[in-house]
C-alpha cells in the first residue's frame, strides 16, 4: 500500500456576521498565509458566524453544494 503525504493547516479567524462575502474573503486570505498546504480547516459556520441574526437568516445565507465557502 502506498500512502501520499498531505499537509494540513488550521486557522482561527474572525468573521463578519451575516456577510458571507466578507467572511469568505477573510478565509481566503488566511488560507494563503500558510503556503504549501493541501487542506486548510476553518471553524464551523465560518461563512456566516454565530448568533440570532444568523439563525433568522439561514435561508438567505444558504448556498448550493460547491458554493463560495466550499
Amino acid at each position: 500500500m502506498v500512502y501520499e503525504r498531505i499537509t494540513i493547516a488550521g486557522a482561527q479567524i474572525s468573521h463578519v456576521m451575516c456577510s458571507w462575502e466578507a467572511s469568505i474573503s477573510m478565509a481566503t486570505q488566511a488560507s494563503t498565509v500558510s503556503r504549501g498546504q493541501d487542506i486548510c480547516f476553518l471553524p464551523e459556520l465560518r461563512s456566516s458566524g454565530y448568533g440570532v441574526d444568523v439563525l433568522q437568516a439561514f435561508e438567505d445565507l444558504a448556498e448550493d453544494f460547491g458554493g463560495p465557502s466550499f
